[in-house]
């Protein structure tokens, strides 16, 4: 289920649900949730961390912007993980694979380099 600021009491439900389904918790952009208090965040994040302290499962969190999330969130975080973006030789070959079937065909007139 999608989340919003606005979302009450919703947390409990969904950790609830995702473990009784053996489901793992996924929240992208999650800085908007998980936002520095000082910097206008949520006004539920006491309520998230706690879920997230008692959930059991995986839960995975993505975001683009690391710095603004809240001092409290990362004391709860066992793995973090940067994927830089690729580099051109990197590109060229996730280009390669994308484009080497025929779901996604690709110009041979297409130079990849």
């Amino acid at each position: 289920p999608r989340l919003s600021q606005q979302s009450n009491g919703k947390f409990q439900s969904i950790f609830r649900e995702a473990e009784l389904s053996n489901a793992i918790c996924f929240f992208d952009e999650c800085e908007s949730l998980f936002m520095k208090r000082d910097s206008g965040g949520s006004s539920h994040l006491a309520e998230l961390l706690v879920q997230m302290e008692k959930f059991e499962g995986i839960c995975l969190l993505a975001t683009n912007r690391p710095f603004d999330l809240d001092e409290a969130f990362f004391r709860r975080i066992s793995e973090c993980f940067e994927f830089k973006p690729p580099n051109h030789v990197e590109r060229r070959e996730i280009w390669r694979i994308a484009t080497s079937h025929e779901a996604i065909p690709c110009d041979e007139s297409i130079d990849l380099d």
